[in-house]
């Protein structure tokens, strides 16, 4: 229904949204530019009163201006996202004036921030990726960091930040640290440091790839960072990069679950497009996988939570993957039994 509403265009409206809106310059740009995407879409579709705007609309705005191929489709979640959350800011301010039907807003669909993607590397996965970098890739930069990655459980920027003298390989363990003045803090600062527990095998996987593969360099600190370039210390981009890359099913597998001709994929042309494979997944992956793996191996959940940096609550909420009936059963597994109980009332 539009009874109720003022006709009013799309880019009138942008302009008194600019108007009204108590925002730094800077901020006023991008609001400008992200909304005109909008504005340019109805006009292209011959929209000339946003008292038609719904949500279909604003859905398929979305894919004409992200997702169509004409459109090249290569614009990151991040940027999409940052889109579609300034067009719902401008919805709701429109809500405000008549100029939308209320609740219009609330059909504004955006892609979740990366941090909070769901995706989880489960165990059997994660096993056959690192099978197939040890027979074929043994010690290698990729091997050696997916390695750490699944069997630490670390965030990609505690991966990043580690040095060659900040994992003790013949202690069988590494030691995040936060040095936020030499670009690797940890995302809980000071309290995220803490030493990790990993194998022998693991350990012996990093020192091969130190003895044999890692560039012998110093970062812009003079540390010697273990994920180095011939230029320094590997940027988290780069880390990311390559998690996508092996993630990709067609890597370990030769395979591709999509039905695509792999020599011809989008997501094999060049390193920095794997992401587009709707299999790979990202660093954070590793981690929720990881921590996943530890609870159904029974360690204890305050056990976990002090080795992967992560408090109950968040740990809950974000990173147990088990089912309800996992969890049921082994809580059973710590139950008395019936034989324990009935002796301790003889």
């Amino acid at each position: 229904m539009t009874d109720d509403l003022e006709p009013i265009g799309p880019r009138e409206a942008l302009e008194l949204y600019a108007k009204d809106r108590d925002i730094a310059t800077s901020t006023e740009r991008a609001h400008r530019r992200r909304i005109g995407r909008l504005a340019a879409w109805c006009e292209s579709q011959g929209i000339d009163n946003l008292n038609n705007i719904n949500g279909r609309k604003l859905h398929r705005f979305k894919i004409d201006a992200f997702e169509s191929k004409d459109n090249g489709g290569n614009y990151s979640r991040e940027t999409i996202r940052s889109v579609m959350d300034t067009i719902r800011v401008f919805i709701r301010w429109c809500e405000s004036i008549d100029a939308v039907p209320q609740g219009t807003s609330e059909k504004v669909q955006s892609p979740s921030p990366e941090n909070t993607r769901t995706e989880t590397l489960d165990a059997e996965r994660a096993g056959q990726i690192l099978r197939y970098l040890h027979e074929y890739e043994y010690a290698s930069h990729r091997h050696c960091l997916l390695e750490v990655f699944w069997h630490t459980g670390l965030r990609l920027g505690g991966v990043h930040g580690l040095d060659v003298d900040t994992v003790h390989l013949e202690e069988n363990y590494v030691e995040p640290l936060h040095r936020p003045e030499e670009d690797t803090p940890l995302k809980n600062g000071e309290a995220g440091e803490r030493l990790v527990n990993i194998s022998e095998s693991t350990s012996q996987v990093i020192a091969d790839y130190i003895e044999n593969n890692r560039h012998d360099v110093q970062d812009d600190y003079g540390r010697e960072p273990l994920f180095s370039s011939r230029y320094g210390r590997r940027a988290k981009t780069n880390l990311r990069e390559i998690v996508y890359a092996v993630t990709c099913p067609c890597t370990y597998t030769n395979e591709c679950p999509h039905g695509r001709t792999i020599s011809e994929c989008e997501a094999t042309e060049r390193k920095d497009q794997a992401s587009k494979c709707p299999s790979s997944l990202y660093p954070h992956a590793f981690r929720r996988g990881s921590i996943t793996h530890h609870l159904r191996e029974d360690m204890p959940k305050h056990l976990v939570s002090d080795r992967m940096d992560v408090n109950s609550e968040t740990l809950d909420k974000h990173y147990d993957t088990r089912s309800d009936k996992e969890r049921m059963n082994q809580r059973r597994d710590y139950l008395p039994s019936n034989n324990d109980l009935n002796n301790r009332r003889k």
